[in-house]
């Protein structure tokens, strides 16, 4: 029902500019969005030569590893021992990680996901401190300096927006979010000096893995223009999550931004106009639990080129439009209400 009302509202392979709709329309919009739930879809339609790779964190699996034997047979049983890694993970209290094989986009690989987070909701919990990183084929970045550029552009402008974004079914950062630190400081400065000193983009990509552990990391990135295993770029900052529906919008996400920036129609303009508005307001990471719609608008305009897409990633960003603040008890890393449906 409430996806029938959503796009009747907006058709859903259209590509409306949010951004630019009329107020009381887009208030309609937003209200069937607020009713509309996420599911799991069999694809993405993200080009097959595009790899990505997904680590999932965990709690309550014991460090004397008494839970391990019964998740790899679980997995053996499943039919993905020999490509899913089980890994002990010793940023954590008590927990591990499930570590895909290079995917791609597919039916199957969904699937997969599923039943991994169905094996980690049976075996371990979701707790305030884990995490879900994204690894992308830095392929994907086809030896352009000038995407990485757009890359770092793009990120210092917007990572309040990506970093709510990435929080999936909770309203703030995990306890551990040192272990992916903010760099849209970091990303502005490197931008200038990249451009003052003329660099490469061997040497772009270098000045700006600044450490392993911060919110976009390229210690892992060597080539740029090739398919070649452990060679990704890595994002840090989505919360853990064991709901495939989330993980798979991350991915979307991650994938459809690193597009952009190879986009002929990059709007610079719009970035930098963005840019002298905010200024240094709104970068610090309390600032990040908020919302900012106009902003969040314009990014989806620019990143996505379908209404699905624009509603898949708004309802994740707005999530029943809750922030922490607005909740008078304080908790570390609060949940909002549920927006996806439970996977049959």
């Amino acid at each position: 029902m409430e996806e029938n009302k959503l796009f009747e509202y907006i058709n859903p392979s259209d590509n409306d500019i949010l951004s630019k709709m009329p107020k009381d329309e887009l208030e309609n919009l937003l209200n069937h969005l607020n009713t509309y739930y996420l599911s799991l879809r069999d694809s993405l339609k993200i080009d097959e030569n595009i790899t990505f790779g997904i680590e999932l964190e965990f709690e309550k699996v014991n460090k004397i590893y008494e839970k391990y034997p019964e998740i790899n047979l679980t997995l053996y049983e499943y039919g993905l021992y020999n490509k899913w890694q089980l890994k002990y993970d010793s940023s954590l209290i008590d927990g591990g990680e499930l570590i895909s094989p290079i995917c791609t986009d597919n039916k199957e690989i969904w699937q997969e996901i599923s039943s991994i987070c169905e094996i980690i909701d049976k075996y371990g919990q979701i707790l305030y401190n884990c995490s879900n990183h994204i690894h992308i084929g830095a392929h994907i970045l086809e030896g352009e300096l000038e995407t990485f550029m757009n890359l770092l552009k793009l990120w210092s402008v917007y990572e309040k927006i990506i970093f709510r974004f990435g929080y999936g079914e909770y309203l703030t950062a995990r306890s551990s979010i040192r272990y992916a630190k903010p760099v849209a400081e970091n990303f502005k400065e490197d931008y200038e000096l990249i451009n003052k000193m003329n660099y490469n983009l061997y040497r772009a990509v270098m000045k700006s893995a600044h450490e392993r552990n911060q919110a976009v990391n390229f210690k892992e990135t060597y080539y740029f223009d090739r398919k070649e295993d452990k060679n990704t770029i890595e994002f840090r900052c989505p919360n853990g999550t064991n709901n495939p529906v989330i993980v798979q919008n991350n991915v979307n996400f991650f994938v459809k931004l690193l597009n952009y920036c190879k986009n002929p129609n990059f709007d610079n303009e719009k970035i930098q106009k963005r840019n002298e508005i905010n200024g240094d307001k709104y970068n610090e990471l309390k600032c990040y639990n908020e919302i900012y719609l106009e902003e969040a608008l314009e990014l989806a305009d620019m990143l996505f080129d379908n209404n699905l897409d624009k509603m898949y990633f708004l309802r994740q960003y707005l999530k029943n439009f809750e922030t922490a603040s607005l909740r008078p008890k304080v908790v570390i890393n609060p949940k909002a209400k549920s927006f996806t449906k439970k996977i049959a």
